[in-house]
């Protein structure tokens, strides 16, 4: 399907689990967000099906006061994927090398992202460390980015859904807006999510 090059070594190596008893990477977290921070708009899995959620995505990250920057390929197609592996890793590198964006938020999950995995430039992450805020697909990129470069990701939802409910909203606010523990976080009531 993708003519993505073929994991070199230390790719390879990247790719397995640590060894038992070897020490595991020091923690390591990025800042959270800020008013006026730009978030990267990426889509390493799954195309986007819904043109008109990218418009709420925008509005609703203007209302946090955040600026955003899309991936190149954020549109492009290649079976049920966000384009090829090269131009949804491209995105990824791009985004995470970029000095202005202090998280990325992929559009949504789906399928694809653990094809990036071999692939992905672990120095670079380590090198920059930002949030990563996503799950479904995502979860995969954020347990290789801890198990190989200690920094801490965060599982929550993605850029076409954080806004879905008051429920979701509040915590994706409280998470990536402050760096104190979430204490504990409750099931809502129906009423909160509809």
């Amino acid at each position: 399907m993708s003519s993505a090059k073929k994991p070199d070594s230390r790719q390879k190596e990247a790719m397995l689990p640590a060894k038992p008893g070897a020490r595991m990477k020091p923690i390591v977290k990025a800042r959270a967000l800020h008013k006026g921070d730009t978030v990267g708009i990426i889509a390493p899995s799954s195309t986007l099906f819904e043109s008109g959620d990218i418009q709420f995505t925008f509005q609703w990250l203007q209302k946090l006061g955040l600026k955003y920057k899309l991936g190149k390929h954020l549109f492009e197609s290649y079976s049920d994927m966000a384009g090829s592996d090269e131009q949804r890793l491209e995105d990824f590198h791009l985004m995470w090398a970029d000095k202005d964006v202090a998280a990325i938020i992929p559009i949504r999950g789906g399928n694809g992202a653990a094809r990036l995995l071999p692939l992905l430039d672990f120095e670079l992450i380590a090198a920059h460390p930002k949030l990563l805020i996503g799950f479904s697909d995502i979860t995969a990129l954020h347990l290789a980015i801890h198990q190989k470069t200690g920094l801490v990701t965060l599982y929550g939802p993605t850029a076409r859904s954080f806004y879905r409910s008051n429920y979701t909203y509040h915590y994706f606010v409280k998470a990536a807006f402050s760096n104190k523990p979430l204490a504990l976080i409750v099931d809502p009531l129906v009423s909160e999510i509809w």
